[in-house]
């Protein structure tokens, strides 16, 4: 039998339609849950747990629980802050005269983080988010900066490096 590869493509499809499903029914689209809801549908992937397994079998699996759930986990989360109304198309704005916001934001309720419509996020959620989306993008603006700096430190010094003493 040929092994079909998974991919992020396929792993967003099989989020996309659980996170579908959800929306029908109106519940809140908390990304924890939807990745234990897929991981779940996944763990006969595993070996079944040998009660002898030894310590290292033991950390083989706890690598690939960690890992699907990482990634998971955070794929789950750009699709719900990806999120858009059925009736819209792709790149439409959500509300008019707003050109980045999203449908959806993942703020933390309760202590579990939670997609939550934009129209019913808190002003406190959404200043949060903003002043967050602010302080990336001064780090980014500084790393960028650096990486400039080292191309040109670099230049330097191969050019230093092919000029004759």
């Amino acid at each position: 039998m040929l092994r079909r590869p998974y991919t992020e493509e396929r792993l967003r499809a099989e989020i996309d339609g659980l996170l579908d499903e959800k929306q029908q029914v109106g519940d809140d689209l908390q990304p924890q849950w939807i990745t234990h809801e897929i991981c779940e549908r996944h763990r006969h992937g595993l070996a079944p747990l040998d009660p002898e397994a030894s310590s290292e079998q033991l950390d083989h699996i706890a690598f690939w629980e960690y890992g699907g759930y990482a990634t998971t986990r955070k794929l789950t989360t750009r699709c719900v802050n990806e999120r858009e109304r059925p009736d819209q198309v792709a790149d439409a704005p959500v509300l008019p005269g707003f050109e980045y916001l999203n449908r959806y934001y993942v703020h933390e309720r309760e202590g579990v983080a939670v997609g939550i419509r934009i129209e019913d996020s808190t002003d406190e959620e959404l200043l949060a988010k903003a002043a967050l989306y602010e302080s990336q993008s001064v780090r980014l603006v500084a790393h960028a900066e650096e990486l400039r700096r080292y191309v040109d430190w670099r230049r330097a010094q191969r050019a230093a490096a092919a000029t004759p003493a």
